[in-house]
Formats: structure tokens, C-alpha cells, sequence
């Protein structure tokens, strides 16, 4: 299976990218700073780019490629990193026939059925407020990934970490995972 993964360089993309490696996966990161990407492998190829710049990574999608977002941004007003660079990649993924998106926003965008009362107004009242530019952006993006014609799937993860994968998850298909902080 051949997969790109765009943010690959630190946090879950780093960790997704070393899972497909792994799992024996050809990866192609995309990242704006190759120096930055440490780790080196045989079926590991890193390609300077930008999501928003479309030419800088578009020959890289063909029409077997899995394409994965795992983006971060600073929180700053008026920042679309999110938004343009998923229609530059859809854009690209539809002209070149590749079919499958996975792409990471975060739970927070949203309050959810099945929070916890005490989790809903955190969110509403703490992370909504402080992260705003981040999830304005994530929904738009994800308004955009809904639109698309690809088989695409939004992950809302409601806790990352940097321990080592237990291979316990909980999933919701179309839905909500309930009590999601726990």
C-alpha cells in the first residue's frame, strides 16, 4: 500500500508514519522542513513541500495513494491551513483518481451527544474559546472533506499521547463515541 502522510515530521503524524512503516507501507511524507524528519527507512521517501502550494507535492499523488492529514497549526486568527490545504490536496487527489482520505481534526470543534455535562461545558466555555482559529478552521475543513467525492474518513481523536499504542479503540461510525474523555 502506498500512503502520504502530510504533517509527518512530529506529533501523530510522526507516530502514523512510523505505524505504516511498520506495516511494511511504501510512505511518502510531505513536510516543509525534511531536516526535521529524523527517522530514515528503505520505504521511506520525504518530499519537501507545502499543503498550500499544490505544486510542490501533486506529482507525488496517483491514483493507488492513500493520502493522510495529520496537520497542525498555530492558532492564529485568520489561518487556513487547514481548509486550503485540504482542497488543494482533494483538488489534486480527484484529478489524479486517488480515492482514500483520512484526515485528523479534533474533538473539541464541536459539543457532542454523549459528553459528560462537565466536559460539554469545558468545551464550550475553555477549549472553544482559547483554540477558536483552530476549530473554525478544522469545521470549515471538515464541511469541505464532507463535500468531497473521495471515501474519506474525519477522526475527532479525544485524547492523543505519546505512549505507546495499546490497540484499544473506541470508534463511532457517523456518529459520536460516547463519554469521549475517558
Amino acid at each position: 500500500m502506498k500512503v502520504i502522510i502530510f504533517g509527518a515530521s512530529r506529533g501523530t503524524g510522526f507516530q502514523v508514519m512510523k505505524q505504516a512503516l511498520t506495516a511494511d507501507y511504501e510512505v511518502t511524507a510531505i513536510v516543509r522542513n525534511p531536516t526535521a524528519l529524523t527517522i530514515r527507512h528503505n520505504k521511506l521517501k520525504i518530499i519537501k513541500g507545502d499543503v498550500l502550494q499544490r505544486s510542490t507535492f501533486e506529482k507525488e499523488v496517483t491514483e493507488n495513494t492513500t493520502v493522510i492529514s495529520t496537520l497542525g497549526a498555530k492558532n492564529e486568527a485568520g489561518m487556513t491551513v487547514y481548509s486550503n490545504g485540504l482542497t488543494n490536496i482533494i483538488k489534486i487527489m480527484e484529478t489524479a483518481g486517488a480515492r482514500r482520505l483520512l484526515c485528523l481534526s479534533a474533538l473539541g470543534v464541536e459539543v457532542t451527544p454523549g459528553m459528560p455535562f462537565i466536559m460539554k461545558v469545558i468545551t464550550k466555555q475553555v477549549l472553544q474559546k482559547l483554540l477558536k482559529y483552530n476549530f473554525t478552521d478544522l469545521l470549515r475543513m471538515e464541511s469541505i472533506v464532507k463535500q468531497s467525492k473521495l471515501d474519506w474518513t474525519i477522526v475527532r481523536p479525544p485524547r492523543l499521547s505519546n505512549r505507546t499504542p495499546s490497540g484499544k479503540y473506541r470508534l463511532s461510525f457517523g456518529g459520536y463515541v460516547d463519554n469521549p474523555g475517558s
